[in-house]
Protein backbone atom coordinates (compact mmCIF):
# COMPACT_ATOMS: atom_id res chain seq x y z
CA UNK A 1 0.00 0.00 0.00
CA UNK A 2 1.23 3.50 -0.81
CA UNK A 3 1.16 5.55 2.40
CA UNK A 4 1.06 9.28 1.78
CA UNK A 5 0.85 11.35 4.98
CA UNK A 6 -1.01 14.62 5.12
CA UNK A 7 1.55 17.20 3.82
CA UNK A 8 -0.06 19.93 5.95
CA UNK A 9 0.38 18.06 9.25
CA UNK A 10 2.56 19.62 11.92
CA UNK A 11 5.48 17.98 13.75
CA UNK A 12 3.12 16.49 16.33
CA UNK A 13 0.74 15.05 13.73
CA UNK A 14 2.77 12.05 12.58
CA UNK A 15 0.58 9.35 10.96
CA UNK A 16 -0.53 6.69 13.44
CA UNK A 17 -2.79 4.33 11.51
CA UNK A 18 -5.79 6.63 10.97
CA UNK A 19 -7.02 7.82 7.60
CA UNK A 20 -8.98 10.89 6.60
CA UNK A 21 -12.67 10.00 6.68
CA UNK A 22 -13.36 11.67 3.33
CA UNK A 23 -11.81 8.62 1.68
CA UNK A 24 -11.49 8.91 -2.09
CA UNK A 25 -12.61 12.57 -1.91
CA UNK A 26 -9.70 13.54 0.36
CA UNK A 27 -7.32 16.04 -1.32
CA UNK A 28 -4.36 13.93 -0.08
CA UNK A 29 -5.89 10.57 -1.02
CA UNK A 30 -3.57 7.63 -1.69
CA UNK A 31 -3.77 4.26 -3.45
CA UNK A 32 -4.15 1.15 -1.28
CA UNK A 33 -3.57 -2.31 -2.73
CA UNK A 34 -6.85 -4.14 -3.19
CA UNK A 35 -8.86 -1.21 -1.85
CA UNK A 36 -8.38 1.69 -4.25
CA UNK A 37 -8.25 5.30 -3.15
CA UNK A 38 -8.18 5.98 0.61
CA UNK A 39 -7.85 9.14 2.67
CA UNK A 40 -4.53 10.60 3.79
CA UNK A 41 -2.71 9.07 6.76
CA UNK A 42 -3.36 11.27 9.81
CA UNK A 43 -2.46 11.27 13.50
CA UNK A 44 -5.99 11.40 14.95
CA UNK A 45 -9.36 10.09 13.72
CA UNK A 46 -11.35 12.55 11.64
CA UNK A 47 -10.29 14.78 8.76
CA UNK A 48 -6.90 15.80 7.40
CA UNK A 49 -5.68 19.37 7.79
CA UNK A 50 -6.55 20.32 4.22
CA UNK A 51 -10.14 19.06 4.53
CA UNK A 52 -10.60 21.04 7.76
CA UNK A 53 -9.46 24.15 5.89
CA UNK A 54 -11.84 23.38 3.02
CA UNK A 55 -14.69 22.86 5.50
CA UNK A 56 -14.30 26.39 6.88
CA UNK A 57 -14.20 27.75 3.32
CA UNK A 58 -17.32 25.77 2.39
CA UNK A 59 -19.21 27.08 5.44
CA UNK A 60 -18.33 30.65 4.42
CA UNK A 61 -19.71 30.09 0.91
CA UNK A 62 -22.78 27.90 1.55
CA UNK A 63 -25.20 30.75 2.50
CA UNK A 64 -24.56 32.57 -0.80
CA UNK A 65 -24.87 29.29 -2.73
CA UNK A 66 -28.17 28.55 -0.96
CA UNK A 67 -29.55 31.91 -2.12
CA UNK A 68 -28.32 31.27 -5.67
CA UNK A 69 -30.05 27.87 -5.68
CA UNK A 70 -33.32 29.33 -4.38
CA UNK A 71 -33.25 31.87 -7.20
CA UNK A 72 -32.95 29.02 -9.71
CA UNK A 73 -35.94 27.05 -8.41
CA UNK A 74 -38.66 29.08 -10.15
CA UNK A 75 -37.46 31.26 -13.06
CA UNK A 76 -39.27 34.58 -13.21
CA UNK A 77 -41.62 35.43 -16.08
CA UNK A 78 -39.49 38.49 -16.86
CA UNK A 79 -36.33 36.40 -17.17
CA UNK A 80 -37.98 33.80 -19.38
CA UNK A 81 -40.07 35.96 -21.70
CA UNK A 82 -38.10 39.20 -21.82
CA UNK A 83 -40.59 41.20 -19.72
CA UNK A 84 -44.21 41.36 -18.55
CA UNK A 85 -46.91 41.36 -21.21
CA UNK A 86 -50.59 42.15 -21.22
CA UNK A 87 -53.27 39.85 -22.50
CA UNK A 88 -53.79 36.19 -21.71
CA UNK A 89 -52.63 34.84 -18.37
CA UNK A 90 -49.21 33.14 -18.50
CA UNK A 91 -49.26 29.61 -17.04
CA UNK A 92 -46.97 29.08 -14.02
CA UNK A 93 -43.45 27.91 -14.82
CA UNK A 94 -42.44 24.48 -13.50
CA UNK A 95 -40.17 24.11 -10.50
CA UNK A 96 -36.56 23.13 -11.11
CA UNK A 97 -36.14 20.09 -8.91
CA UNK A 98 -32.34 19.80 -8.68
CA UNK A 99 -31.73 23.24 -7.07
CA UNK A 100 -34.69 22.67 -4.74
CA UNK A 101 -33.31 19.36 -3.46
CA UNK A 102 -29.77 20.69 -2.95
CA UNK A 103 -31.01 23.85 -1.19
CA UNK A 104 -33.21 21.73 1.10
CA UNK A 105 -30.29 19.46 1.99
CA UNK A 106 -28.06 22.45 2.77
CA UNK A 107 -30.72 23.94 5.07
CA UNK A 108 -31.27 20.62 6.83
CA UNK A 109 -27.58 19.82 7.41
CA UNK A 110 -26.67 23.30 8.62
CA UNK A 111 -29.60 23.83 10.98
CA UNK A 112 -29.58 20.29 12.43
CA UNK A 113 -25.88 20.37 13.29
CA UNK A 114 -26.07 23.95 14.53
CA UNK A 115 -28.74 22.81 17.00
CA UNK A 116 -26.52 19.95 18.20
CA UNK A 117 -23.46 22.21 18.60
CA UNK A 118 -25.55 24.67 20.62
CA UNK A 119 -26.81 21.81 22.80
CA UNK A 120 -23.22 20.63 23.42
CA UNK A 121 -22.08 24.13 24.44
CA UNK A 122 -25.29 25.22 26.23
CA UNK A 123 -25.53 28.13 23.80
CA UNK A 124 -28.96 29.68 23.28
CA UNK A 125 -30.15 30.39 19.75
CA UNK A 126 -30.71 34.08 18.92
CA UNK A 127 -34.22 35.39 18.38
CA UNK A 128 -35.11 35.50 14.66
CA UNK A 129 -35.41 39.04 13.28
CA UNK A 130 -38.71 40.45 12.14
CA UNK A 131 -39.37 40.21 8.42
CA UNK A 132 -38.91 43.72 6.91
CA UNK A 133 -41.92 45.41 5.36
CA UNK A 134 -40.02 45.56 2.07
CA UNK A 135 -40.15 41.74 1.79
CA UNK A 136 -43.20 40.45 -0.08
CA UNK A 137 -45.44 38.26 2.14
CA UNK A 138 -44.93 35.33 -0.26
CA UNK A 139 -41.17 35.56 0.36
CA UNK A 140 -41.32 35.72 4.17
CA UNK A 141 -40.63 32.01 4.61
CA UNK A 142 -37.63 32.17 2.27
CA UNK A 143 -36.33 35.23 4.16
CA UNK A 144 -36.45 33.38 7.48
CA UNK A 145 -34.84 30.27 5.95
CA UNK A 146 -32.02 32.39 4.51
CA UNK A 147 -31.42 33.88 7.96
CA UNK A 148 -31.36 30.37 9.48
CA UNK A 149 -28.81 29.18 6.89
CA UNK A 150 -26.52 32.19 7.40
CA UNK A 151 -26.71 31.97 11.20
CA UNK A 152 -26.01 28.21 11.23
CA UNK A 153 -23.09 28.42 8.79
CA UNK A 154 -21.50 31.26 10.78
CA UNK A 155 -21.71 29.32 14.04
CA UNK A 156 -20.36 26.07 12.56
CA UNK A 157 -17.47 27.92 10.90
CA UNK A 158 -16.36 29.25 14.30
CA UNK A 159 -17.12 26.00 16.16
CA UNK A 160 -15.60 23.49 13.71
CA UNK A 161 -13.53 21.70 16.43
CA UNK A 162 -16.72 21.13 18.44
CA UNK A 163 -18.63 19.91 15.37
CA UNK A 164 -15.94 17.33 14.59
CA UNK A 165 -16.16 15.83 18.10
CA UNK A 166 -19.96 15.35 18.21
CA UNK A 167 -20.96 11.78 19.08
CA UNK A 168 -22.98 9.54 16.73
CA UNK A 169 -26.74 9.99 16.80
CA UNK A 170 -29.73 9.00 14.67
CA UNK A 171 -31.00 11.63 12.26
CA UNK A 172 -33.62 11.58 9.51
CA UNK A 173 -32.06 11.86 6.08
CA UNK A 174 -33.17 11.20 2.51
CA UNK A 175 -32.03 7.91 1.02
CA UNK A 176 -29.73 8.01 -2.06
CA UNK A 177 -32.74 7.78 -4.40
CA UNK A 178 -34.44 10.75 -2.73
CA UNK A 179 -37.69 8.81 -2.40
CA UNK A 180 -38.00 8.47 1.39
CA UNK A 181 -36.44 9.60 4.64
CA UNK A 182 -34.69 7.05 6.83
CA UNK A 183 -32.86 7.11 10.15
CA UNK A 184 -29.08 7.20 9.78
CA UNK A 185 -26.43 7.10 12.49
CA UNK A 186 -24.13 10.09 11.94
CA UNK A 187 -21.43 11.86 13.93
CA UNK A 188 -19.76 15.25 13.57
CA UNK A 189 -17.18 14.02 11.06
CA UNK A 190 -20.00 12.60 8.92
CA UNK A 191 -21.58 16.06 9.08
CA UNK A 192 -18.35 17.72 7.93
CA UNK A 193 -18.00 15.27 5.00
CA UNK A 194 -21.60 15.86 3.96
CA UNK A 195 -21.20 19.65 4.11
CA UNK A 196 -18.06 19.45 1.96
CA UNK A 197 -19.83 17.22 -0.56
CA UNK A 198 -22.89 19.49 -0.57
CA UNK A 199 -20.68 22.50 -1.24
CA UNK A 200 -19.24 20.82 -4.34
CA UNK A 201 -22.74 19.78 -5.47
CA UNK A 202 -24.13 23.29 -4.90
CA UNK A 203 -21.30 24.89 -6.90
CA UNK A 204 -22.08 22.57 -9.82
CA UNK A 205 -25.88 22.92 -9.57
CA UNK A 206 -25.72 26.71 -9.35
CA UNK A 207 -23.51 26.85 -12.45
CA UNK A 208 -20.52 28.25 -10.58
CA UNK A 209 -18.05 25.74 -12.05
CA UNK A 210 -14.93 27.36 -13.44
CA UNK A 211 -13.28 26.50 -16.73
CA UNK A 212 -10.21 24.56 -15.60
CA UNK A 213 -7.17 23.51 -17.62
CA UNK A 214 -5.60 20.27 -16.36
CA UNK A 215 -1.87 19.82 -16.97
CA UNK A 216 -0.26 16.50 -17.83
CA UNK A 217 2.97 16.91 -15.86
CA UNK A 218 3.05 15.56 -12.27
CA UNK A 219 3.18 17.94 -9.33
CA UNK A 220 6.81 18.79 -8.33
CA UNK A 221 5.80 18.48 -4.64
CA UNK A 222 3.61 15.37 -4.32
CA UNK A 223 4.08 13.78 -7.79
CA UNK A 224 0.34 13.38 -8.39
CA UNK A 225 -0.90 14.27 -11.88
CA UNK A 226 -3.44 16.74 -10.50
CA UNK A 227 -2.04 20.11 -11.57
CA UNK A 228 -4.67 22.61 -12.74
CA UNK A 229 -4.96 26.22 -13.82
CA UNK A 230 -8.23 28.14 -13.71
CA UNK A 231 -9.04 29.90 -16.95
CA UNK A 232 -7.58 33.41 -16.90
CA UNK A 233 -5.49 32.74 -13.77
CA UNK A 234 -1.70 33.07 -13.78
CA UNK A 235 -1.14 30.46 -11.07
CA UNK A 236 -0.82 26.68 -11.28
CA UNK A 237 -2.31 24.74 -8.34
CA UNK A 238 -2.14 21.07 -7.35
CA UNK A 239 -5.57 19.72 -6.44
CA UNK A 240 -3.97 17.05 -4.25
CA UNK A 241 -1.46 18.89 -2.04
CA UNK A 242 -2.68 22.48 -2.68
CA UNK A 243 0.84 23.65 -3.63
CA UNK A 244 0.80 26.69 -5.89
CA UNK A 245 3.26 28.41 -8.23
CA UNK A 246 3.20 31.35 -10.64
CA UNK A 247 2.84 30.09 -14.20
CA UNK A 248 6.38 31.08 -15.20
CA UNK A 249 7.83 29.19 -12.21
CA UNK A 250 5.82 26.10 -13.17
CA UNK A 251 7.15 26.38 -16.73
CA UNK A 252 10.67 26.24 -15.27
CA UNK A 253 9.81 23.02 -13.38
CA UNK A 254 8.24 21.57 -16.54
CA UNK A 255 11.41 22.20 -18.57
CA UNK A 256 13.51 20.43 -15.91
CA UNK A 257 11.10 17.49 -15.94
CA UNK A 258 11.18 17.17 -19.72
CA UNK A 259 14.99 17.26 -19.72
CA UNK A 260 15.08 14.54 -17.03
CA UNK A 261 12.59 12.36 -18.93
CA UNK A 262 14.74 12.74 -22.04
CA UNK A 263 17.79 11.54 -20.10
CA UNK A 264 15.80 8.69 -18.52
CA UNK A 265 14.75 7.47 -21.99
CA UNK A 266 18.44 7.15 -22.97
CA UNK A 267 19.73 5.75 -19.64
CA UNK A 268 20.30 1.99 -19.16
CA UNK A 269 20.11 2.11 -15.35
CA UNK A 270 16.62 3.48 -14.59
CA UNK A 271 12.97 3.25 -15.62
CA UNK A 272 11.37 5.71 -18.07
CA UNK A 273 10.52 8.06 -15.18
CA UNK A 274 14.14 8.29 -14.05
CA UNK A 275 14.00 6.06 -10.95
CA UNK A 276 16.38 3.23 -9.98
CA UNK A 277 15.05 -0.22 -8.88
CA UNK A 278 15.51 0.86 -5.23
CA UNK A 279 13.14 3.80 -5.79
CA UNK A 280 15.80 6.53 -5.72
CA UNK A 281 16.25 9.10 -8.52
CA UNK A 282 18.86 8.02 -11.05
CA UNK A 283 21.89 10.30 -11.58
CA UNK A 284 22.30 8.93 -15.14
CA UNK A 285 26.07 8.35 -14.66
CA UNK A 286 26.84 7.23 -18.21
CA UNK A 287 25.10 10.20 -19.79
CA UNK A 288 26.47 12.70 -17.29
CA UNK A 289 30.06 11.79 -18.19
CA UNK A 290 29.54 11.15 -21.90
CA UNK A 291 30.95 13.71 -24.34
CA UNK A 292 28.41 15.91 -26.07
CA UNK A 293 27.47 14.88 -29.58
CA UNK A 294 28.78 17.30 -32.22
CA UNK A 295 26.18 19.56 -33.74
CA UNK A 296 25.05 18.57 -37.22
Amino acid sequence: MTTRPDPDSGPGDAPSGYRCRRGHRCPHRAHADGVGLVGAAIAHPGLCTRDRQLLRQALDELPELWVALRQLITPTTTASTGGPTSGSKTPPLPLRVAPLLVADRIHTELTDWETLVRARTNMRAPRPPAVPDTVHPDDATTYRAAWDVGRAAQLLATATPILLTLEPRELLRWDPDGTRRTLRTLDGVDAACELLNLHQLAVHTAGRDRLVHYLVQPCPRCEHQTLRRDNGDDKVTCATCAAQWPEERYAFFARILLDDLDWAARCDHCDPRGYLPNGRPCPHPDLATAPEEPAA
